[in-house]
């Protein structure tokens, strides 16, 4: 079984908490289909799996390896890749390194593809929260002044 890869390039055609399997010698109970002589399953993603594919996901995005991850946060290399492969779950602790680390609030690790607006919103202030909070003084004024400037032009007001 080759899940994981199969997950990548199937992401954004199906909902982050379902996870296809592909299995070329028999079929499960789950939901399956045969196509080109493989047997594909599409098996529901427990907490575990969810939040490690969204710590890979965050990972990868940042352009962090495994092991750089696992010095940011004290962790083992072993015990980053047990996160990521759904494993073991990571204690509240590694969830908050993860995020600090990953620019991510807690609540990105526990999203569902299908959240409505405000939710991504809420997930978006949060990671300028913590990007913000990384910054010294004189470049968190420089980014308040982007982020006004962009309002202005964006939005500007009438009257």
């Amino acid at each position: 079984m080759f899940a994981a890869d199969v997950f990548v390039g199937l992401h954004g055609l199906m909902p982050i908490h379902w996870f296809v399997l592909i299995d070329k010698y028999r079929s499960g109970r789950s939901w399956s289909r045969r196509h080109n002589g493989v047997m594909i399953r599409i098996m529901p993603l427990s907490l575990k799996q969810r939040v490690g594919l969204r710590v890979k996901e965050a990972r990868a995005a940042r352009s962090l390896t495994q092991e750089a991850l696992a010095d940011l946060v004290g962790r083992t290399v072993e015990a980053v890749s047990n996160i990521e492969r759904g494993r073991t779950f990571p204690t509240i602790e590694t969830l908050e390194q993860l995020g600090r680390h990953l620019d991510m609030p807690i609540q990105y690790f526990f999203e569902d593809a299908d959240q409505s607006i405000e939710d991504k919103r809420f997930i978006l202030e949060g990671r300028v929260k913590a990007i913000a909070r990384r910054l010294n003084q004189e470049d968190l004024e420089l980014a308040v002044l982007q982020m006004t400037a962009m309002l202005e032009v964006r939005h500007p007001r009438s009257g």
